[in-house]
């Protein structure tokens, strides 16, 4: 029974590749060249993937516990911060419950809403997460916005 070419569909085609004479010759001469950019196609987007896998594993560890340390009109204050990964969130314990916050992360970002326990007083904050480090702004309901000076971090426990 003859085999239709895999390219053209309408002639008898023979051998591993089931291509007709025709289209034998033509991917000889032109299709080695399409196939050489189908093998590049594949292998860039392999190293593509193991890039993104090797940036994603490169990101810094954000569960810790952090020591504060900043200043806040024109008096310098320091706190503990506990950061506890849950799911695909992060809650964040200021002076050991004194202050709450809930986290999401964005690559290297930590966006932060917390209430202040004892008042109720509410604010946001926004970090850049470095290795040991969380550095950032956050503000307060009252409108203002404060430096953080540095959170560094220790392993988590």
């Amino acid at each position: 029974m003859p085999v239709e070419c895999r390219l053209c569909g309408d002639r008898p085609a023979s051998g591993w590749l089931e291509l007709c004479l025709t289209c034998r010759i033509a991917y000889r001469r032109g299709a080695l060249a399409l196939l050489g950019l189908e093998v590049l196609l594949v292998v860039l987007l392999t190293v593509v993937s193991w890039i993104a896998r090797a940036q994603a594993a490169q990101l810094p560890e954000l569960a810790s516990r952090y020591e504060c340390a900043g200043t806040v009109d024109g008096e310098h204050y320091q706190a503990p911060l506990t950061v506890t990964a849950r799911g695909d969130h992060y809650v964040l314990d200021w002076q050991n419950g004194t202050i709450i916050g809930l986290g999401l992360r964005d690559e290297n970002r930590l966006s932060v809403a917390f209430v202040q326990l004892s008042n109720g007083g509410v604010g946001v904050a926004s970090y850049q997460i470095r290795p040991g480090q969380l550095l950032g702004r956050w503000a307060v309901g009252n409108g203002q916005v404060y430096r953080e000076d540095c959170l560094v971090g220790q392993p988590a426990s």
